[in-house]
Order: C-alpha cells, then sequence, then structure tokens
C-alpha cells in the first residue's frame, strides 16, 4: 500500500471517527471503503462509449485538427510559450 497525505475538514475528520467507532475498523479502513465505492459509482460513467471524459475529448481534438491548420513548414517550440 502507498501512504497519501490529505487535508480533510474538520468535519470530515470528525465523522470519520464516528464512521469507525460505529464499525469497528481503523479510520484508514474507512477512507480506503469510502474511496473504493466513489470510484466504483464513477467508473460506469467513465466507459468506453457513452460520449463522455477522455474519449469525447479527443473525438472534439480531431475535429478542430482537421479544421485548423497551422502554415506549412511550422514547427513548434517550447520558447514561444
Amino acid at each position: 500500500m502507498l501512504d497519501k497525505i490529505v487535508q480533510i475538514s474538520d468535519i470530515q475528520n470528525e465523522n470519520i471517527k464516528s464512521l469507525a467507532q460505529s464499525f469497528s475498523v481503523s479510520e484508514d479502513e474507512i477512507i480506503r471503503r469510502a474511496l473504493d465505492e466513489f470510484i466504483r459509482a464513477n467508473m460506469i460513467r467513465l466507459q468506453p462509449g457513452d460520449g463522455s471524459g477522455l474519449e469525447s475529448f479527443l473525438a472534439r481534438a480531431q475535429e478542430i485538427s482537421k479544421k485548423h491548420h497551422l502554415p506549412e513548414g511550422y514547427r513548434f517550440s517550447r520558447n514561444e510559450l
């Protein structure tokens, strides 16, 4: 397992403590379970083919690239930024 440092509000901290006591598990376990549930609930929205997220971004980027052309011989340079 990896260690992560996050900042939470006082209310979130109290809620985590209360849940940990209620379920007789560690506060870490409450956070892991909450994170797992959040990820599970949102993975449905991240499935390919639904027109959201990265897939729609890449599709839109391809549309734009077909309409926009840079001058011939143009090369991007980091110094231009």
